[in-house]
């Protein structure tokens, strides 16, 4: 009855609930949260996900996190994202960028009252400098960081522009999460810019009609009911299949109980013949077993009756599920103690057929050891006391088994375990020592095989001189042979086991060693004809050598090269040296002392490579002293040629060179660096290093009379420039200035100055014409000081023509004004006399006048009328262009943004479109 009211209250409660709750706008399926960015839309790579990813988790103050879709599907922007904000759970210092592709729209979305606060006083009312100053603040925050870049394609930037602005105002936040705040979502469209308009100046709106939304209540009341009464049909059956559920664990656990019975009855029944059948251990520990397994039977008895709970309901779930946990406890703590009782019981019982099983093949095993034991004696040609004595143990043992076997199994297991243990290990020796024996006999054979491939391996390679060395190790063998025999006679399996490997290591050593000998001979062999091709060559090298010494002496001087000569010499020392280490390696082979020629050698070839290194060093050095002398003709040869074009481009070049610039004394000093360089050419011996210097001061003679002509070209140049320059200023600047005297007299100072300057370039003074440019400049920049006074002249007189033309025309308008106001009081006053009913003469002639001035008053004032309607109208349309602008957005223009507040949810939104 319990469960039944609980479920009747939360179906009225669920039905209260839903009646009263407010109606929320969802999506269809909203993405759970998986990290601050989900890119649903695809926009972006995965290196920009993760520079994003770590831009949003740079911000110091608020946390930002951002979902792109491909499409809203026709819901508002705002909603949407208040929904997934609640639905991720996220806090007060959160901030959600919400993202459409295809809606080209982007939404923020927060939670914080204080953060609100702060945008509404802190920020410009028009940050994105539109204009428009009614909209929101979140929406102008994306007009002017989010915006500019989505249009462009890049979201990265946005992004990070958009989230960087907010997050630097978190400083202003309290240093507390807010409470709850307002609910600002961000949407201002055309409809609710005008209806803000007209709600400040017109009647106030009209009564809300609540019909529809109580209908939809009453639907939605009628919906929750049949949901709770379903709900209510479905958590009965629930309750009744799972306390049925719970009925059959406990009945299959007391079915468990009652074979658990069944198997401990079976043990007791083998048990008890053992009690009375068997003395000793063995009848104790049956009948301790016996008290065990029938405690534990009257125990599982009790269990399996389950008395005093058969009246419990299937509905009663609570004493069900408590009754289901006492049973499987008692189960549990019943089976432990029973299992191991169950299964002492059986090996108690098993061993009454065990041990007499285990004595007869153990009896077996006894026989085959004598076997073996007879094989070995008869091989060893005497008894072996050691085994004979553990034999006789073992029969002890194996009688004394099959004495308890009859009356005591237990007692008889350990002496049968005893029994096994010396038995395995009595096998084991007996196997060891036969496999020793026959190695023993085989001895013979193995060393005489040994002996004939040493044999063999000598005369192959002449090694009669080491033929007692390698003897002497086959010899030892022989010597370790009787101690291998006592060994066996005493069954020391270890000792006979460790003079066998010996004996094998031995042998085995004997071949090596001829092998090694042989082995080594032949490359000793390999080493010294490789060496003495290596020493043929050093020698032919040092011949050649010899002869380039000799010829250096007739062609450099001794300084160049007398240090390479002494190098060469030690050289030759070394080599010496080494040819009689070849010699002494050689006599060493040839008395097969191959160790210590082997060592000789390898010395040898470590000399040998130092020496081919040092012989090429020096080969190179002598080969680089002609190579130094060749390269310094050609660098001469080559500077010649290159001061012979210089020559002839100076010869053919239009720049004047005055005397006084020097290139004479240049010319002269290329002249007498040529001259010396030839004569130390000529001269014997050869000092090369004084021919390189003199070539070097001849390469750096010519290039100084190439650098001071190409000075002079550059300067030339320069004055040529710098007069045509001056020229196009100074005739652009003189039609700006006022006075054509003085016009006239500073073009005819320019033509002058210019003809100066340019009489200086023709004559070659090219330096002077370049201080006369810069006089030149001086006076034109004069020039440009009065040209810019006549140009604020000009323009303060045109500033002064407009304003006395506006003038002008206000006055015309006054005038005309004030004659369409007289032409109005003269109708009136014609109206007024004709309606008096004045003379016919007179007040026709007036009422004449009357009508025509009335006629072209009337014209005139339709015309002002129509103009007055016409401006009107223009403005009517300009404030509606006005206020749409303000409002919606196109993919082209501006941006879009709408901003609305939902007090009762506490959220911040602000949406914007581009």
């Amino acid at each position: 009855m319990k469960t039944v009211r609980a479920v009747l209250v939360m179906w009225v409660l669920c039905a209260i609930v839903s009646g009263f709750a407010r109606i929320e706008v969802v999506a269809a399926s909203l993405p759970d949260y998986l990290g601050s960015l989900q890119d649903r839309a695809g926009l972006f790579t995965a290196e920009q996900k993760a520079a994003i990813k770590e831009d949003l988790a740079d911000r110091q103050y608020l946390r930002f996190d951002v979902l792109t879709i491909v499409s809203l599907n026709g819901q508002d922007a705002d909603e949407y994202a208040t929904s997934i904000y609640e639905h991720w759970g996220l806090s007060d210092r959160r901030v959600l960028l919400l993202i459409s592709l295809q809606d080209r729209r982007a939404t923020i979305n927060f939670h914080h009252e204080a953060l609100q606060t702060i945008l509404d006083t802190t920020l410009a009312d028009d940050l994105d400098r539109d204009g428009d100053r009614s909209e929101s603040k979140l929406t102008e925050i994306l007009d002017a960081y989010f915006i500019p870049h989505a249009r462009e394609g890049d979201f990265q930037t946005a992004i990070a522009e958009t989230t960087k602005f907010m997050d630097a105002l978190g400083p202003q936040l309290p240093g507390q999460a807010a409470g709850l705040g307002e609910d600002v979502s961000v949407s201002v469209s055309e409809a609710e810019a005008q209806t803000d308009a007209s709600s400040q100046e017109g009647p106030l709106p009209e009564p809300v009609n609540w019909g529809p939304f109580k209908q939809l209540m009453a639907k939605l009341f009628r919906l929750t009911f049949w949901c709770a009464l379903a709900y209510l049909a479905f958590l009965s059956l629930w309750l009744l299949r799972r306390g049925q559920r719970k009925a059959t664990e406990i009945h299959m656990a007391r079915l468990a109980s009652g074979e658990l019975m069944l198997e401990m009855s079976r043990a007791l029944e083998r048990v008890v013949p053992l009690i009375e059948g068997s003395e000793g251990r063995t009848s104790q520990a049956a009948g301790q077993l016996e008290r065990r397994l029938t405690e534990l039977l009257l125990r599982a008895d009790g269990h399996r009756r389950g008395e005093g709970d058969h009246h419990l309901h299937v509905l009663q779930l609570k004493k069900l599920m408590a009754l289901l946990e006492k049973v499987t406890g008692e189960l549990e703590q019943l089976s432990a103690p029973a299992e191991r009782a169950i299964v002492e019981a059986h090996e108690l019982a098993d061993l009454e057929h065990r041990v007499p099983q285990t004595i007869g093949r153990l009896r077996e095993e006894q026989s085959q050891g004598r076997v073996i034991y007879e094989e070995l004696a008869g091989l060893l040609e005497q008894p072996v006391e050691a085994l004979q004595r553990e034999f006789k143990e073992l029969e002890e043992l194996l009688v004394t088994a099959e004495g308890y076997a009859r009356s005591d199994a237990l007692t008889a297991s350990e002496w049968t375990g005893r029994a096994e243990r010396r038995m395995a290990e009595l096998t084991a020796n007996l196997q060891e020592l036969l496999t020793l024996a026959h190695s023993e006999r085989a001895y013979l054979d193995m060393e005489r095989q040994a002996r004939q491939d040493v044999r063999q391996v000598i005369e192959e390679h002449n090694l009669y001189e080491r033929e007692q060395d390698i003897y002497r190790i086959l010899e030892e063998s022989n010597v370790r042979v009787p101690s291998l025999q006592q060994a066996l006679r005493l069954a020391d399996t270890a000792r006979a086991r460790a003079e066998w490997q010996r004996i094998e290591r031995l042998l085995g050593e004997a071949r090596d060693k001829a092998w090694s000998l042989a082995e080594m001979q032949r490359s000793n062999q390999e080493k010294l004809v490789v060496m003495e091709e290596r020493l043929q060559g050093f020698d032919r090298l040092s011949g050649h050598l010899d002869q380039e010494f000799h010829r250096l002496s007739n062609a450099y001087k001794k300084t160049l090269w007398n240090r390479l000569e002494q190098d060469h010499l030690g050289l030759k020392r070394e080599l010496a040296s080494a040819r009689a280490a070849f010699d002494q390696g050689r006599e060493r082979q040839s008395r097969q002392q191959f160790e210590s020629a082997n060592a000789l050698l390898d010395d040898l070839a470590v000399s040998a490579n130092k020496l081919s290194q040092a012989w090429e060093t020096c080969e190179r050095a002598v080969a680089k002293l002609d190579a130094d002398k060749a390269a310094c003709l050609g660098q001469f040869a080559s500077d010649n040629d290159a001061f012979g074009q210089l020559q002839r481009r100076i010869a053919t070049s239009d720049v004047i060179v005055l005397p006084e610039e020097g290139l004479e004394a240049d010319y002269r000093l290329v002249y007498d660096t040529a001259q010396r360089f030839r004569q130390i050419e000529q001269l014997w011996p050869l000092d090369l290093r004084q021919l390189q210097k003199e070539g070097a001061r001849h390469t750096k003679a010519i290039d100084t009379v190439r650098e001071k002509f190409e000075e002079i070209e550059e300067t030339k140049e320069l004055a040529v420039t710098t007069l045509r320059d001056a020229a196009g200023d100074f005739y652009r600047l003189i039609p700006q200035t006022y006075g054509m005297f003085y016009k006239i007299g500073r073009k005819r100072a320019f033509r002058k100055r210019h003809d100066e300057i340019y009489a200086m370039i023709k004559q070659g003074y090219y330096d002077d014409a370049l201080d006369a440019c810069d006089e030149l400049e001086s006076f034109i920049d004069e020039v440009g000081r009065r040209a810019e006074v006549a140009n604020r002249q000009r323009e303060q007189e045109r500033i002064a023509r407009e304003r006395a033309r506006e003038r002008r025309e206000a006055e015309r308008e006054r005038t005309r004004i004030l004659e369409l106001e007289a032409e109005k009081a003269a109708r009136r006053s014609q109206s007024k006399a004709a309606a008096t009913g004045g003379g016919w003469g007179g007040g026709s002639s007036s009422t004449s006048s009357s009508s025509a001035s009335g006629s072209s008053s009337s014209s005139s004032s339709s015309s002002s009328a129509a103009s007055s309607s016409s401006h009107s109208s223009g403005s009517a349309s300009w404030s509606s262009s006005s206020s749409r602008s303000s409002g919606g957005a196109s993919y082209g223009g501006s941006s879009s943004g709408s901003a609305s507040k939902s007090k009762d949810k506490g959220h911040s939104s602000g949406s914007s479109g581009w």
